[in-house]
């Protein structure tokens, strides 16, 4: 099968789902099973709660009502990107490569003054940034 049919079988499928109003999140209850034996709150189950919400919105709400707000969110994501730190454009392939290099075992033997976690320094800009885009 045409990997484009099958993109098209299951976009259908996807609106079949949603026409019969089995995945609208309003149908079901997030039970924290957790609190019975656990003395404080379980963040899994709300992240999880979050994600089958985000997940499964286009079957609670109108085509109209979420395509109104999938642009929304495209522009926003688009604005935002206009103004994001140049530094984040660099290569990240090109991090890992030196990091290779620069936190191996051979280096910190041969010449410890030159060991040093590339990765985790060099990305940090990375991940300050994939937390914000996150909360948005």
């Amino acid at each position: 099968m045409d990997p484009e049919d099958e993109w098209v079988d299951s976009k259908f499928d996807d609106l079949h789902i949603a026409a019969t109003g089995q995945m609208d999140p309003s149908l079901y209850d997030f039970v924290d099973y957790t609190l019975m034996n656990d003395g404080h709150e379980n963040y899994d189950d709300v992240v999880e709660q979050k994600i089958f919400k985000y997940k499964y919105r286009q079957f609670a709400d109108n085509y109209e009502t979420y395509n109104r707000r999938q642009v929304r969110m495209r522009s926003r994501m688009l604005e935002r990107a206009k103004t994001r730190d140049p530094a984040l454009e660099q290569e990240i392939s090109g991090i890992l490569t030196v990091d290779q290099r620069d936190n191996s075992f051979a280096t910190l033997a041969t010449n410890p003054d030159q060991h040093r976690d590339v990765a985790t320094e060099e990305t940090r800009l990375f991940r300050e940034y994939m937390v914000n885009e996150s909360t948005q």
